[in-house]
């Protein structure tokens, strides 16, 4: 889908709609592809201790946040593509926009209020995030920690981008800076929602598949082992 959705919007001569919607299933497939990453990263190095019950009550809150927070940065995505894509951010800023599609003022800012109020949850769900990973016994604070940090530090930074582009005016340097940081905060919010999604559930059957795989019966050498997976 995303790749005929790419090519026709080559073919079509990039439109400023087709090509909000070109971001649209690619940030979508970028989602679907770090929470499936998450998911098999947690198969591999699940930990032996299940969460107990505090822990479960604070994992589902950190999932909870990563949900909001990832469809947040999605929302402000693909707002921010078709405020950029449909001139309306040129309309909004009083410049002259190159290519012509939407011209109309209320609309212009009624997009750039949404934008704004998705970020503001964006940053507010990453609070939440911290406030959660405290509530969580060593183990899987220990686990937790790094994903936390990364989503909540690109998260400041896309956000403190995003008001040098309102300060700058739309300069092309800082709209890409803001889309890149915005696209990798996407995948770091969805990989900490496919990780503790993960932990919350049973041992997958890969998992299970994957650890059986590679447990060697007693007594056969490795030898041995490798040519009765072979055969």
């Amino acid at each position: 889908l995303q790749a005929g959705v790419g090519g026709l919007n080559v073919l079509l001569g990039t439109p400023k709609g087709f090509t909000t919607l070109d971001v649209m299933v690619s940030e979508a497939l970028w989602v679907a592809v770090m929470i499936y990453l998450a998911r098999r990263e947690a198969d591999e190095t699940a930990l032996s201790q299940k969460p107990a019950a505090g822990d479960r009550t604070a994992l589902k809150a950190l999932r909870r946040s990563a949900a909001v927070l990832t469809a947040a940065v999605y929302g402000t995505l693909v707002l921010g593509g078709f405020f950029k894509h449909s001139a309306l951010a040129e309309v909004f800023f009083g410049l002259e926009p190159e290519r012509v599609w939407l011209r109309d003022p209320v609309l212009a800012r009624s997009v750039y209020v949404l934008h704004g109020t998705l970020g503001l949850s964006a940053t507010i769900a990453a609070a939440a995030l911290g406030v959660a990973t405290a509530h969580l016994t060593v183990p899987f604070r220990r686990r937790f920690w790094l994903p936390v940090a990364a989503a909540s530090t690109l998260l400041v930074l896309e956000v403190g981008i995003g008001f040098v582009v309102v300060v700058a005016g739309l300069k092309p340097f800082w709209v890409a800076a803001h889309m890149i940081l915005a696209t990798l905060s996407l995948g770091a919010t969805a990989f900490l929602y496919g990780s503790v999604d993960a932990a919350l559930r049973p041992a997958s059957v890969s998992g299970e598949r994957t650890a059986e795989r590679g447990r060697r019966p007693e007594g056969l050498g490795r030898a041995e082992f490798a040519g009765e997976g072979r055969g």
